[in-house]
C-alpha cells in the first residue's frame, strides 16, 4: 500500500527531472554564456536537494535518513551563493564578473555551511534532529550557532540579491525586461517567505511540523528565470543558423521513436516477468505485471502517435506530459 511518505518521496523525485530539464534546456541555448552556466549550477543544486529529500523522507532507518539529509545539504547550502552570483551576472551589462577574488569571497560562506551540514560527520550529526511522522522523516531545527550562521547567510544573500535586481530594474527602459525583473522579484520573495515560514519557523516551533517543502516553493522563481530566458532573450540567448542547430526536429523524432521502442520492450519484459512465474506458480501476481506492461505499452504508443502532430508546441506539450507521468511509475 502506498503511504504518505512514499507519495511525498515520489513528488520530490519528480522535481529532479524538472530542475535538470530547465538547466539543460538553458545551457543548450548558449553553453559559453556565464549566466547560463550559473543557471545550470542552480538547477543541479536544486536537483541534489530534491534527491536528498526524496530518499530521506521514506528511508527505513534513522541512519539512512541522516545520510540523505546530509547529501541534500550539498544542494541547499550552496544554493543561495549561486542565486546571488546569478543576480550579479544578470544585472551586469556584459554578464560577467570581472573581480575573481570577489567571486571566491562570495562562495566562502556557502562552502563553510556545506562542510558543517554535509561533509563533517561529527558536526553534521549535531545539526539534525530527525523525527519520523506519517509523511516520513522530517528535521526539527537545532537552532544552535551553526544554524544561526546559515540563517544569516541565506537571509543576507537573498536580501542583497533582491536589492541588486530592484536597483537594476529602476534603470531599465525596456518594458519587457522590466516585467522580467518584476517576475523574478515577486517569485523569489514569495518562495523566500513561504520557505522560511514552513521549513524554519514552523519547523522550530510547531509540535507536529508539516513537511519541509522548500524545493517545491523554489519551482516558482526557477520558472521565472527560465521563462525570462526563453521569452525575453536574456541569459546570452542567441539566434542560431540552421546549420548550427545540434538537435533538429528530425533528430527529436528519432529520439522519441527509440524511447517509445524502449517502453515497448520494457512492457514486454514486465509481461514475461509475470506470465512465466504464473505458469509455474498460480499464486504469483499476474495482475500487477499486466498493469505495468499495459502502462508502458500505452506510454510508448502515445509517444509514437504524438510525434505525428504537426503543431510543434502541442506536440512538445503532449510528449512532456507522457514523460512526466512515466517518471513516478519508472
Amino acid at each position: 500500500m502506498v503511504n504518505a511518505a512514499s507519495i511525498l518521496s515520489i513528488l520530490f523525485f519528480s522535481l529532479i527531472f524538472i530542475y535538470l530539464f530547465w538547466g539543460i534546456e538553458i545551457i543548450r541555448l548558449n553553453p559559453k554564456s556565464s549566466i547560463n552556466r550559473v543557471f545550470l549550477a542552480f538547477s543541479i543544486a536544486m536537483g541534489i536537494w530534491s534527491l536528498g529529500y526524496s530518499m530521506s523522507t521514506s528511508a527505513n532507518s534513522l541512519e539512512t535518513a541522516m545520510l540523505w539529509r546530509r547529501i541534500s545539504a550539498i544542494g541547499w547550502t550552496i544554493l543561495y551563493a549561486i542565486i546571488l552570483h546569478f543576480f550579479i551576472l544578470l544585472t551586469n551589462k556584459d554578464n560577467k564578473m570581472k573581480n575573481k577574488w570577489l567571486l571566491v569571497f562570495l562562495y566562502v560562506p556557502a562552502f563553510i555551511n556545506t562542510t558543517i551540514f554535509a561533509f563533517s560527520t561529527q558536526l553534521a550529526q549535531a545539526q539534525y534532529n530527525l523525527m519520523q511522522f506519517d509523511y516520513g522523516w522530517s528535521n526539527t531545527k537545532a537552532n544552535n550557532g551553526w544554524d544561526w550562521f546559515f540563517y544569516f547567510y541565506y537571509i543576507s544573500y537573498m536580501a542583497i540579491g533582491l536589492v541588486i535586481v530592484w536597483k537594476w530594474k529602476r534603470r531599465l527602459e525596456n518594458i519587457k525586461i522590466v516585467k522580467k525583473a518584476n517576475l523574478i522579484i515577486v517569485s523569489f520573495c514569495t518562495a523566500f517567505i513561504l520557505g522560511s515560514l514552513v521549513d524554519i519557523i514552523l519547523g522550530s516551533l510547531a509540535k507536529n511540523p508539516i513537511p519541509q517543502l522548500s524545493p517545491f516553493f523554489i519551482l516558482f522563481p526557477t520558472w521565472a528565470m527560465y521563462y525570462s530566458a526563453r521569452n525575453y532573450g536574456v541569459m546570452g540567448q542567441k539566434n542560431y543558423k540552421k546549420e548550427e542547430i545540434i538537435v533538429t526536429d528530425a533528430d527529436q523524432k528519432i529520439v522519441f521513436k527509440n524511447l517509445a521502442i524502449a517502453f515497448f520492450l520494457g512492457g514486454t519484459l514486465n509481461l514475461l516477468s509475470g506470465i512465466i512465474p504464473f505458469l509455474i506458480d498460480d499464486n504469483s501476481n499476474l495482475k500487477r505485471s499486466l498493469s505495468r506492461a499495459g502502462f508502458l505499452f500505452i506510454a510508448g504508443l502515445c509517444l509514437m502517435v504524438f510525434q505525428r502532430v504537426r503543431k510543434k508546441s502541442i506536440k512538445e506539450a503532449l510528449t512532456i506530459i507522457v514523460l512526466v507521468l512515466s517518471i513516478p511509475f519508472v
